[in-house]
């Protein structure tokens, strides 16, 4: 049917223009070909420049090696000949003779880059007076001898330098002063061969901003014999030396410098920093392009690292990729414009028809009556919908008009009215009127009438839309007699519900006063009964009536818990829970707490930490059991709902002036990882009996009390408490209070006298058994930080053995797990021992679950402290025992508070530097030791270990690892080792695998801060890892002991661990001796003897080597 308007017109000729979607479906195929040929042709033009581009710059970069190489090899030339001029003078010579060496050659154009060549003499240290005289005496009258440091032995002072002018500065300088400068000299001494330095800065140079480099060739008596090390050593007369500026030295190689980008590492010095770094001006390096290549020169090993420049890539003179690419699109895009035209043409025409039938559809399908008359009042179009409601077929209604067809008597002005506005141009807006069917009833039907126009904008008809309103008049009656009924059953029901409130209130209140009244009777049974059964167990019964008496004694002691929330929630509904007002210290309540929290983390395998800040005093005046309540309470409720992570409790006090005196604002903050609880329930979870979800219930137990408890206990107190939580991302409950301080207590901070540190454990002799090196160096250090005098044993039958031979000692510390024979099977000998009843044994482990403690204790231990150790806790617990206190009396602190932890002091995420730095005692070479220890057994557990070691092994190693993490305050590791221990005792692998990729990444963190500490001393480092001992490693490094090999030496660092586990500690120490001795042949013997090798098996392996 035609437009009704001229914008509908005009906005179907708009579509009609539009692109079909047939025309677009081509265009964005063949546009998404081009695109892809183009993105095609680009990628391949940018792989081929970039395969080009890397293989000439390989080429160039192993030039450049090579000159390089090439430059220092110069060097060695020119102390040979200076060293030539020693030697014609039978080991002396003069400073004209060697000025005329110098003269005689173009050290600029023979040497570029060096700065000169010099002469350094070895004099001993009685010596120096009567050199320093015969320097003065030859010439040199303000001669003396300049160190950087003072130090004992013979001095390695440089005499000679030419040319003099530039070098004059180091002239006297003793190198030996210097350790890199040293340690290059000593190496050229035994090796006989030349000698480069690490990087160092030159006196003759301190201005320059290039680092420096000695390259030292040794001068040996002549005629003396040099054949062995220490025949090299004892003809040692001094050196030949070239100072050299890595700058200079790099200036002028035979390579365009524009085209590359230059960095030198010095792989033993250090290896991330470089020493050495060239850049064109306008360089901007590519580092997909890099080429880094090892350089092992004159006693060093550098790696070199070359990027190329835009100057590179511009004389490669390659294709460009865009070009490539802006060909295939352009080609692409043309078919594409080409192909869409033509189906445009074709689906213009479709598209009109298609729209002409939609519309009819969408007019014929309507519920609605839609009667369409032209001005005469002629219907001349009639949908179903009209046919419905009127029972007129469109037959029989087309061509007659409405008038007589529809329109009661009486009505019939209704529809020329509506012809007449429509005629206008005015739409009728809808009312409500009858229309007659054809079996003659009324039907209350609403109107609405709009002009047609035809394609010149003139009106030729009208458009009817009539609605049958017979049930929205229906609704409206039934909502009148509702209406009229609606407030007299308000007032009815508001009645019965402010009646039943009453009622509710009514028996609330009584169910609050019985259960108040009845707190006695309810606990003097529950009294009798856990009193009973606590007697009863210390009488003689069976396995099965032990069994039975302690699921009695569980359940009791559950069945109290929830009579105690029951019973203090109905004492506080009731009025009558009554606050105590006494002074406490914070510190006591906080350590009580989380001494039974830490058993139930441990036992679920989470982490736990605790975190007292503020300097607010300690001391304050409240309910100290309320307050413990509600932090058991929230904490509790953090470990049931946390399984993966930790829980931590934070404690934050802040001094304040209050109207009534000084005063502390308390903030606990009570944060775990664990299930969340969801935004719409948070509000509901402080009221009684109330938990996030039913679920919740079924799967942790509970009553739904204790969080109501908390509230109304901390509103009691005048606090708040406040709740963030999301599921899935763990929960943070955080308690404000307000306490006063004490006044006793401002008064002891003014008057008492702090307790000297380091004092705590004087006199003392302990014994501290452990199997792990770390372990007893911890507990060693720290024990003796405190005093005492430490003997180590490294498991039970050794301390055994100690103790029989009637050596007295105040204590025992003893490691639970270890080999040989385990700290409980020790202590249960020690107490089998008559004379050993009373000794002390204080058991040391990484577990504290209550089972673990029981067993100690069970073995006859006094006490059980947990690794990691806090040393204050670890020291009262021994003056304690030594004391004669009983075991239940709680820790004393026997240190003023530890000091603060200096800003140097290391920081990782997921480790509390605070409370390491507390248990280290600030010692930094303990801490590098640990760090040592903790890398290198991170070392040992990649995920991929779980294919090929023993899980013994790996759990073994687990367990070592959670503890020293623990001694690092390192929570994350620590979690994450004590979780993957657990998955492989329980034989699942498939779990830990992901748990020890976690912990692999966390490698780095700790290798950067272990690089920001000073080197552990080589024999430290022995402790540090636990890789097998390699026979084809330790055949080949006897070889080079036979052949009197230095490079023994640098064989043996990797070996040192395994070699201390196989020998034991006094074998290898004259091993260790021997080597650094350079007794090779010694060394030899004591592996021998050990049966570590044979001496057939190196003889063989040296002919192959030498055929």
């Amino acid at each position: 049917m035609p437009g009704l308007t001229m914008t509908s017109f005009w906005q179907r000729s708009r579509k009609a223009l539009a692109p079909g979607p047939r025309a677009l479906a081509v265009m964005a195929v063949m546009l998404a070909t081009g695109l892809f040929t183009a993105s095609l042709a680009y990628i391949a033009q940018l792989q081929n420049n970039r395969a080009d581009a890397a293989t000439r710059f390989e080429a160039l970069a192993n030039r450049v090696t090579f000159e390089v190489g090439e430059r220092l090899r110069r060097y060695e030339y020119g102390l040979r000949g200076a060293r030539g001029v020693v030697l014609a003078g039978n080991g002396t010579t003069t400073r004209e003779a060697f000025q005329r060496y110098a003269d005689s050659r173009q050290i600029e154009r023979e040497f570029p880059g060096a700065r000169g060549f010099g002469v350094i003499w070895r004099v001993a240290e009685a010596d120096q007076p009567g050199f320093v005289h015969r320097m003065q005496a030859g010439g040199l009258e303000n001669f003396s001898v300049r160190q950087f440091e003072p130090h004992g032995g013979e001095r390695y002072v440089i005499t000679l330098v030419e040319p003099l002018a530039r070098n004059r500065e180091a002239i006297g300088l003793d190198i030996a002063s210097e350790l890199r400068r040293r340690d290059a000299a000593d190496l050229a001494a035994v090796s006989g061969k030349a000698t480069l330095s690490a990087p160092i800065t030159l006196v003759q140079a301190s201005g320059s901003t290039s680092r420096g480099l000695l390259l030292l060739l040794p001068i040996y008596q002549p005629g003396a014999p040099t054949g062995t090390p220490h025949e090299r050593e004892n003809a040692l007369i001094g050196w030949s030396y070239a100072p050299l500026l890595v700058d200079d030295v790099m200036q002028g190689l035979d390579v365009d410098e524009d085209q590359f980008s230059l960095d030198l590492y010095d792989r033993e010095a250090d290896a991330t920093t470089a020493f050495h770094s060239a850049r064109p001006d306008s360089v901007m390096a590519d580092d997909a392009l890099e080429v880094r290549l090892p350089m092992t020169l004159y006693g060093r090993t550098w790696d070199v690292r070359l990027r190329p420049s835009p100057a590179f890539l511009a004389a490669l003179k390659q294709p460009s990729p865009a070009t490539e690419a802006l060909e295939a699109l352009v080609l692409g895009l043309a078919c594409s414009g080409l192909i869409a035209a033509l189906l445009q043409l074709m689906d213009r025409t479709r598209g009109q028809r298609l729209e002409q039938a939609r519309r009819a559809a969408i007019v014929e399908g309507s519920s609605d009556a839609v009667i369409v008359q032209n001005l005469d009042g002629v219907i001349t179009d009639w949908n179903g919908g009209a046919a419905r409601l009127f029972g007129y077929p469109i037959e029989q209604a087309k061509g007659r008009t409405a008038t007589e067809l529809l329109l009661p008597q009486g009505l019939e002005r209704e529809d020329e009215d509506i012809r007449r506005t429509v005629a206008g141009g005015d739409r009728v807006q809808v009312f409500e009127t009858l229309r007659r069917a054809s079996d003659g009833t009324l039907i209350p039907v609403s109107i609405t009438a709009s002009p047609i126009h035809d394609a010149n904008g003139v009106v030729v008809g009208a458009a009817k839309i009539l609605r049958d309103v017979r049930e929205a008049r229906a609704a409206e009656q039934r909502m009148r007699e509702l209406n009229a009924s609606l407030e007299d059953q308000v007032r009815e029901r508001t009645a019965m519900l402010e009646a039943a409130m009453q009622q509710a209130r009514e028996a609330n209140e009584a169910k609050s006063r019985f259960l108040a009244n009845m707190s006695h009777e309810i606990r003097t049974p529950m009294n009798a009964v856990m009193g009973l059964s606590h007697v009863l167990g210390k009488t003689a019964l069976d396995d099965d009536q032990t069994g039975l008496l302690a699921r009695i004694q569980v359940a009791s002691k559950g069945l109290l818990s929830i009579i105690n929330d029951v019973l203090d929630l109905s004492k506080i509904e009731a009025g009558e829970m009554r606050l105590e007002a006494a002074p406490f210290d914070i510190d006591a309540v906080v350590r009580d707490v989380a001494s039974l929290i830490s058993v139930a983390a441990e036992d679920k395998g989470i982490g736990f930490e605790v975190m007292v800040l503020g300097d607010a005093p300690r001391t304050l005046v409240g309910d100290s059991t309320r307050l413990r309540q509600v932090l058991l309470n929230l904490l509790s409720n953090a470990v049931k709902f946390t399984s993966t992570g930790g829980v931590r409790l934070q404690v934050q006090l802040t001094a304040v002036a209050a109207a009534t005196g000084p005063a502390a604002d308390v903030s606990l903050r009570v944060t775990d990882t664990g299930i969340g609880i969801p935004a719409e329930v948070q509000g509901q979870l402080f009221q009684p009996f109330v938990q996030a979800d039913t679920s919740t219930t079924r799967r942790f137990g509970g009553t739904g009390l204790g969080l109501s408890i908390v509230r109304q206990l901390v509103a009691l107190m005048s606090g708040q408490i406040n709740l963030q939580s999301a599921p899935g991302k763990g929960s943070e409950f955080r308690v404000d209070l307000q306490l006063p301080v004490s006044q006793e207590a401002l008064t002891a901070d003014v008057t008492a006298v702090p307790v000297p540190r380091g004092q705590g454990l004087t006199g003392l002799r302990l014994l501290v058994v452990d199997d792990i090196d770390m372990n007893r160096e911890v507990a060693s250090r720290l024990l003796r930080s405190e005093g005492a005098d430490v003997v180590l044993s490294v498991n039970g039958q050794e301390a055994l053995a100690t103790l029989a031979t009637g050596a007295t000692f105040d204590a025992v510390l003893m490691d639970v797990q270890m080999p040989v024979l385990d700290g409980l099977s020790a202590t249960r000998r020690i107490r089998a021992t008559p004379g050993l009843l009373a000794l002390p044994v204080i058991g040391l482990t990484a577990g504290v679950g209550a089972d673990e403690q029981q067993l100690g204790l069970s073995a006859g231990m006094n006490a059980i402290v947990g690794k990691p150790f806090d040393p204050e806790h670890l020291v009262a617990t021994i003056r304690r025992l030594r004391a004669g206190q009983p075991a239940a009396s709680g820790p004393q602190d026997a240190t003023a508070a530890a000091s603060p932890c200096p800003p140097e002091w290391p920081r990782l995420a997921g480790m509390d530097a605070e409370r390491a730095y507390r248990q280290l005692k600030g010692d930094t070479r303990l801490l590098g030791r640990l760090l040592d220890h903790v890398l290198a057994t991170l070392r040992e557990l990649p995920p991929e270990a779980l294919s090929v070691a023993p899980h013994a092994t790996l759990t073994a190693r687990l367990h070592d690892l959670k503890g020293t993490a623990g001694t690092l305050a390192a929570t994350t590791l620590q979690t994450l080792a004590a979780q993957a221990e657990r998955l492989l005792r329980a034989g699942d692998t498939t779990q830990a695998r992901p748990v020890l990729a976690k912990m692999a990444a966390l490698r780095p963190g700790f290798e950067a801060e272990r690089a920001r500490l000073p080197a552990a001393p080589a024999a430290d480092a022995d402790a540090g890892t636990s890789a097998p001992l390699s026979a084809q490693a330790l055949h080949a490094w006897q070889r080079q002991l036979k052949a009197n090999d230095l490079q023994a030496l640098d064989s043996f660092q990797p070996l040192r661990p395994a070699l201390r586990r196989q020998l034991g500690d006094l074998a290898f120490a004259r091993l260790v001796q021997h080597v650094e001795s350079l007794a090779f042949d010694a060394a030899v013997q004591v592996l021998e003897d050990a049966g570590l090798v044979t001496s057939s098996e190196p003889q063989q392996s040296a002919e192959v080597h030498g055929a």
